[in-house]
């Protein structure tokens, strides 16, 4: 069992946010993996954020989030699209118009069992869209940080 697979299934049976080093010492105390690392927990705790972080390993998929201290938590993503957030962290609400064709494929989906409610339906098809334009939107947020660049280096010049 991977790191990932463990962090996945105590969260689950936890069914809470937890830090990252809490998944590594009870994936350790349960031995449901081992590590040959001076620190076991920092360095599994280390690896489930790396894979989140890179998102090359992220599989099964964790997610972070912020608790109300502001630390980082880890969790799963369809706590997100179920509206589940760590304490006071509630979602955000937002409505949007959506043609009816959009509406009929979001019907379509939730009767392939791809979500059971609308919402989470549109949330998990928004997050692959997202995952799916991902190079095309940190391109553009690098076109427009440079320019900003641009412009400060400009202002700090006068």
């Amino acid at each position: 069992m991977t790191i990932q697979e463990a962090a996945h299934q105590i969260l689950q049976e936890e069914n809470r946010y937890l830090t990252s080093r809490e998944i590594a010492g009870r994936a350790i105390e349960r031995r449901m993996v081992t590590s040959s690392a001076r620190d076991q927990i920092q360095s599994l705790a280390q690896t489930i954020e790396k894979n989140i972080r890179d998102r090359v390993y992220n599989n099964p998929e964790l997610c972070f989030a912020k608790d109300k201290n502001g630390q980082r938590v880890i969790g799963i993503p369809r706590w997100h699209m179920n509206g589940i957030a760590p304490d006071h962290f509630p979602p955000r609400v937002r409505t949007v118009e959506v043609t009816e064709e959009t509406i009929k494929g979001i019907e379509l989906a939730r009767e392939a069992k791809l979500g059971e409610s609308d919402t989470e339906v549109l949330s998990r098809l928004v997050r692959a869209g997202f995952k799916a334009l991902e190079d095309e939107i940190r391109s553009g947020l690098s076109t427009q940080f440079a320019e900003r660049q641009k412009q400060m280096d400009e202002f700090m010049r006068c």
